[in-house]
Order: structure tokens, then C-alpha cells, then sequence
């Protein structure tokens, strides 16, 4: 078995389902859900020998992650070359997260972050299988919970959630938080967030670019 003969199951098996719940564009292992203030994604994420060494499992194992891009916040970083992130985000763009559990049992790889495939495939249509009721039942419920920017808004300012990398002070948070505020017109909350966090997350640039200029000296 090759990686084509995983892309093709999930597009088989995978694909029609999130088709029929909004999702427009795919490559071979990522979707995308367009909504006017959203971008949804889910990808299965494969592995590298190296790090199918270090989980334990096979090279067509996969997890399957979740992510949520607001349009309302630009890009952190300028486009040089390559599409643009804002269309089409990777999971690692999307400024919310989540990872979906397996449900079935695999003995030789117990973590339940990842679907085991063996080597044969002869297990895979299982595991897709499995990873399918994870998006109905978990999955596009969570894309749900985040529906209303309202509700966004006053989850990033009350809480630390397991969604966001970011802590409530740090100022990608505040970043976040000053941005979707500006698109519901909350201007006086808005403008003095972006503002610092604009100007701080500048200085740690700045920062990070001097001392990688020192080391080159060096």
C-alpha cells in the first residue's frame, strides 16, 4: 500500500460527508468550509518515518485535526510567495484547534490520537470509518459552539481554553480578541488592544531578527 491509496479512501469515504455539510474545497487530505466570517478546516494529518518512529505507528496513520481561521483577523505574517494562507488556511494557520479521538480499540498503538493503519491496509476503511462517526458526533459540533462571533468574543476574554494556544494576557491573544471585537464595531475595546498587541509582537520580532543577526556575526 502508498499514500495514494489513503487519499483516495478518504475522498471515497470522507469527502461526500462534509460535502453534504458545506465544505467546497479539498486536496487530498485537508477540506474547507467557507462561511462569511469563518473558515473551517479538517485535515488528516500523515506521518513521516521519523515521526511514525516516534508515535509508534505506521506512515499511513493518521490524525485528524480541526481548526477554525476568523477572517476577521489578518494574516500575523506578510505573504512572500505561495497561496494565500487567508483563503485556503493550513490547521496550523487556523487560530482555533482541536484534535479528534478514535473510539476504537488497537491494542498496538493504544494512544487514542491516532488511527493505526497497518502496513497492508487491510484495516484502513475501519479506521476511516471510525474517524467519520468522530466528525459527525464530535466534530462538526464543535465547529458549532463557535458560530456566533459574539460568543467567541466573550469566551477569549473570560477564559483559557484548550481551543487557543495563546494565554489570556499574551498579546496574540489580545491581538485576537482586539480584531473580532472591531468586526462587531466594539471600537473602544478594539483599538487600544490592537494597538498593543501590535506593538508588542513587534518588539519580540524585532527581538528574535537582532539575535539572529548576532549569531551570524558570531
Amino acid at each position: 500500500m502508498d499514500s495514494k491509496v489513503v487519499a483516495r479512501e478518504i475522498k471515497n469515504e470522507i469527502w461526500p460527508l462534509l460535502r453534504r455539510e458545506g465544505f467546497t474545497k479539498f486536496s487530498s487530505k485537508t477540506a474547507w468550509r467557507h462561511t462569511p466570517e469563518q473558515i473551517h478546516v479538517v485535515n488528516y494529518q500523515s506521518f513521516n518515518s521519523y515521526l511514525a518512529e516516534g508515535v509508534g505507528c505506521t506512515t499511513f496513520s493518521f490524525a485528524l485535526n480541526l481548526g477554525i481561521f476568523f477572517r476577521a483577523i489578518p494574516f500575523e505574517y506578510p505573504v512572500t510567495k505561495g497561496p494565500d494562507p487567508s483563503l485556503k488556511p493550513q490547521e496550523y494557520h487556523c487560530h482555533f484547534h482541536h484534535r479528534l479521538l478514535k473510539n476504537i480499540e488497537q491494542l498496538v498503538l493504544p494512544r487514542r490520537d491516532t488511527w493505526y493503519v497497518e502496513r497492508d491496509g487491510s484495516n484502513l476503511l475501519q479506521c476511516l470509518d471510525d474517524s467519520r462517526t468522530a466528525i459527525e458526533r464530535e466534530g462538526l459540533p464543535w465547529f458549532g459552539r463557535f458560530k456566533s462571533l459574539e460568543s467567541v468574543l466573550a469566551l477569549l476574554m473570560e477564559q483559557e481554553m484548550p481551543e487557543v494556544y495563546a494565554t489570556r494576557t499574551s498579546p496574540a491573544r489580545k491581538r485576537m480578541i482586539g480584531y473580532i471585537a472591531r468586526s462587531l464595531g466594539r471600537t473602544d475595546l478594539a483599538d487600544p488592544l490592537i494597538a498593543e498587541a501590535e506593538s508588542k509582537l513587534k518588539e519580540i520580532t524585532e527581538r528574535v531578527y537582532s539575535l539572529v543577526r548576532s549569531r551570524k556575526r558570531k
